[in-house]
């Protein structure tokens, strides 16, 4: 008995009522309406994000290569306070490697301690 007054309750828009009136119904079809846009509107958005990361992924994937570093100077140790608190044990150090077309570069990178 419960369950058949909660599902009147539910639907109470939809139901057969002297005193209902049109734009009762109306804004209860509007209101179903918006919320099914919301959804699916929802999901496309979604799902054309995900892929624009992956195309953006993609193409920085095809640009990178992998070159080998060396040290310019010795890479600093790690302070107590930072250790193990996400940093994996990474530092930053000054690097030089070899650019594709031969020349030197020096900048910084993430090296081990």
């Amino acid at each position: 008995m419960r369950s058949a007054r909660y599902s009147k309750v539910m639907l109470w828009r939809w139901r057969s009522n002297p005193l209902r009136r049109r734009v009762d119904a109306i804004e209860a079809w509007g209101v179903l309406a918006m919320w099914t846009l919301v959804a699916v509107g929802g999901v496309c958005v979604g799902w054309s994000s995900a892929h624009a990361v992956d195309m953006t992924t993609t193409r920085q994937r095809a640009g990178a290569h992998v070159v080998s570093v060396v040290l310019a100077e010795d890479a600093p140790t790690v302070p107590a306070m930072t250790a193990g608190k996400g940093s994996d044990g990474w530092v930053r150090a000054r690097v030089t490697w070899a650019a594709p077309d031969g020349s030197r570069r020096v900048g910084e990178g993430w090296v081990e301690p």
